[in-house]
C-alpha cells in the first residue's frame, strides 16, 4: 500500500521523469499494429515506475548533504538560527523555551552563545529538529508540517534525479532519430516527417524543464522538518 507521502514524493517525480515516453507513445499510438504490445509497455513502465521512485528518493537523498551545505546548513537548523531574521527573535525566544520544557538542553541557545560557539548551537538546533520530527508524524494533527514536508519531498527527489533524467532524454532524441532512419532509409540531418518532428518538441520541451528544474529548490528550500 503506498501512502500519501510516497505517492507524491517518490512516486510523483517518476511519473513526470517517464512523462516524454508517455507522451511519445500518445503521439505514436496510432503506429502501433498490436494493442497488446501498447497496453503490456503501459502496464512495465507502471511496474518500473513504483521501483526507480525509490531509487530516485535514494539519488535525492545522497546529493542532499552537499545541498544542504551549499546552503549552509539544513533549513530547519537555518530557521532556528539568530542571524536568520525570517523568525522574529522574541518569537525564536518564546519557542527555544517551549522547546526546552519538552526536550531540556544543557545551554539554551542564545545569540551570544550562537555567535560563540555555533557549531553546539546547531547540534542542539539538529536534536530539536529531530524531537519534532518524531512527534509530528500524525499526519491529520499536523497537516500542514506533513504537506510541507511532502512538498520538499518531492522537489528534492525531481532535483536528484535530474541529471539522469537529460541523459534519459538525450538518449530518447537518439532512439527518435534512428527510428526515421530506420523508417525511411536514408540519413537527412535537416528533415523529420511530422510524427518525429511532435516527438522532438516534445524532448525539447521536456529537456527544458529538468535543465531548470533545481529552480524549483530555492536558495533555502523553505522550511519542513524533514530537512
Amino acid at each position: 500500500m503506498i501512502d500519501i507521502y510516497n505517492l507524491k514524493a517518490r512516486v510523483f517525480p517518476m511519473i513526470i521523469f517517464f512523462f516524454p515516453v508517455i507522451l511519445l507513445a500518445i503521439v505514436n499510438a496510432f503506429q502501433f499494429t498490436d494493442l497488446k504490445q501498447f497496453c503490456s509497455s503501459v502496464i512495465i513502465m507502471g511496474s518500473l515506475t513504483y521501483l526507480l521512485s525509490h531509487i530516485g528518493r535514494d539519488k535525492g537523498k545522497k546529493k542532499e548533504p552537499k545541498l544542504w551545505e551549499s546552503w549552509g546548513g539544513a533549513p530547519s537548523i537555518q530557521v532556528m538560527r539568530y542571524s536568520n531574521g525570517e523568525i522574529p527573535t522574541l518569537i525564536k525566544d518564546r519557542y527555544f523555551s517551549k522547546l526546552n520544557s519538552l526536550c531540556a538542553v544543557p545551554i539554551v541557545p542564545n545569540l551570544l552563545t550562537e555567535q560563540s560557539d555555533p557549531d553546539k548551537a546547531d547540534e542542539i538546533y539538529a536534536l530539536w529538529g529531530s524531537y519534532l520530527r518524531n512527534n509530528s508524524r500524525d499526519q491529520i494533527k499536523f497537516n500542514l508540517v506533513f504537506t510541507e514536508n511532502t512538498n520538499y519531498g518531492f522537489r528534492r527527489n525531481l532535483w536528484g534525479m535530474k541529471n539522469l533524467a537529460i541523459a534519459w532524454i538525450i538518449v530518447l532524441m537518439l532512439l527518435n532519430y534512428s527510428h526515421f532512419v530506420l523508417a525511411e532509409g536514408h540519413f537527412d540531418l535537416f528533415f523529420f516527417p511530422e510524427a518525429s518532428t511532435i516527438n522532438l518538441l516534445i524532448l525539447l520541451c521536456s529537456l527544458a524543464f529538468w535543465t531548470l528544474c533545481d529552480q524549483g529548490m530555492g536558495e533555502d528550500g523553505g522550511f519542513c522538518l524533514c530537512a
